[in-house]
């Protein structure tokens, strides 16, 4: 009895842990917008926010032990730790040691705090307390704009868009793209008329930002996971057509990456593919340059991180309105940045966390909860094609990193608990073995014990 109190004790301590924990780096993450925005907090204000992850830290390092180092390492135990394996090699090349070394730390608190928090907590719970701060912070920006446009609003082209406490209008459009996903896809135990008002709130929020990007990649993230929970609503699909979706995706990465060597060995065509730096909102501007530095780094790059902030005169002088990206610190294109800072390696590293593996898990989550694969697969979805014009594909404390983590701890959570589950079947089979083995022994030693007997008395 005091062995099942203590582990009640330690259960219960593990959680609450975890749950304060996650929660903090959730608004941590949630808040990181506005903190960095110019001019809205003094340097002494933004110290706390490091305060604020240095208790993340700490209270990591204090859950290893409660849970255990064998659980803590299955936890860990994942895909994206070859990426940051990749990334820390970097440091050996960075441009900018201190730097690297600073974006490393934030991705690994990142990463360990979201794994963490959705492996102890559960998926359910955990994205409950995800839900709840989306209201929050949606409700927050609505205030922003409309009591503080100063700050709630983005002046574009004489144009007011709506931006809240998210400091860019294309952050607060993510933000309600987000919200829109998780309150249509596997939440029944909310009510009917909570997720349509929210889903409301965050449409008419997400219209007034005007992101163009998240307009576009939206939908196709809802036609994916409509698909995905109307399939499971009819019939389970097939295993033939799942171990499609599966091969599928690793041959679309196969051929990107093949693609993108033959450009390497091109330099000239692909560096021509941005001759009109008007292109795309001026992005082909900020694209040559970088397209330049990786044909010059193929292989290693700038180092995680140091890209941006430690180049030196990164435009060149001829580059249009080059005032326009004086303070541009990002590529806007995930994959473009993660390919100048970790090389082509590291890029092929994080379509295998991102593209690759996914599907392997989800077709396992399919068959059991079709409503959760429709969600995760739609939040992947949408944040791998958000990458195509803005950059946080595993970018440290980036806002939409987060939520790319979150989809991928749901699939590793979901994997721990069906290797439980598998093993104590397994076990439990294996006991039921040993009984029946053990059971036939005594029958067999009865029956023996009984023709001796029969044969003493008749002779």
């Amino acid at each position: 009895m005091e062995i099942e109190v203590a582990r009640s004790d330690g259960n219960r301590t593990l959680t609450t842990l975890s749950f304060l924990s996650f929660l903090l780096l959730m608004v941590c993450l949630l808040a990181t917008p506005f903190v960095e925005m110019s001019g809205a907090l003094s340097e002494e204000q933004k110290v706390y926010r490091l305060y604020a992850y240095g208790l993340v830290g700490l209270l990591q390092i204090a859950l290893i032990p409660l849970r255990g180092w064998k659980r803590s390492l299955r936890i860990f135990n994942t895909p994206v730790i070859l990426f940051m394996l990749w990334s820390a090699l970097s440091l050996a090349w960075s441009q900018d040691f201190q730097l690297t070394g600073k974006r490393l730390v934030l991705l690994g608190l990142v990463y360990s705090g979201i794994f963490s928090g959705i492996c102890d907590l559960g998926t359910r719970r955990s994205f409950g307390i995800v839900r709840t701060l989306l209201v929050i912070a949606l409700i927050l920006n609505f205030i922003a704009a409309l009591a503080i446009p100063s700050i709630g609003t983005h002046a574009l082209d004489k144009v007011h868009l709506w931006r809240g406490f998210m400091a860019h209008k294309n952050i607060a459009g993510m933000l309600c793209a987000v919200t829109i996903i998780l309150f249509t896809f596997d939440c029944s135990k909310i009510s009917t008329p909570i997720r349509l008002t929210v889903i409301a709130g965050a449409v008419i929020f997400f219209y007034l930002a005007w992101s163009k990007t998240a307009w576009i990649t939206l939908p196709v993230a809802l036609i994916l996971g409509s698909v995905i929970a109307r399939a499971a609503q009819r019939a389970q699909a097939s295993p033939k057509a799942l171990h499609s979706l599966v091969l599928g995706s690793r041959i679309l990465v196969g051929l990107l990456l093949l693609g993108l060597i033959v450009m390497t060995l091109q330099r000239d065509f692909f560096l021509s593919l941005t001759d009109d730096t008007t292109a795309l909102t001026t992005r082909a501007a900020i694209w040559r340059p970088m397209i330049q530095f990786y044909l010059d780094h193929p292989w290693l790059g700038s180092g995680y991180g140091a890209y941006w902030d430690a180049s030196a005169n990164l435009l060149g002088s001829g580059t249009p309105d080059i005032s326009l990206w004086k303070n541009v610190d990002q590529g806007h294109n995930g994959y473009l940045d993660l390919l100048v800072q970790v090389g082509l390696p590291g890029l092929a590293l994080a379509l295998y966390v991102a593209l690759v593996r996914p599907p392997v898990e989800l077709t396992a989550m399919f068959g059991q909860q079709p409503h959760r694969a429709a969600l995760i697969s739609a939040l992947i979805l949408f944040i791998l094609l958000e990458n195509f014009s803005e950059s946080s594909l595993l970018a440290d404390d980036v806002l939409a990193n987060a939520f790319l983590l979150i989809a991928l701890a749901s699939l590793h959570s979901f994997k721990l608990h069906s290797d439980g589950r598998r093993n104590e079947t397994s076990s439990s089979q294996e006991g039921a073995h040993f009984a029946s083995a053990a059971e036939l022994r005594a029958r067999r030693q009865k029956l023996h014990h009984n023709t001796a007997g029969s044969l003493v008395k008749d002779g």
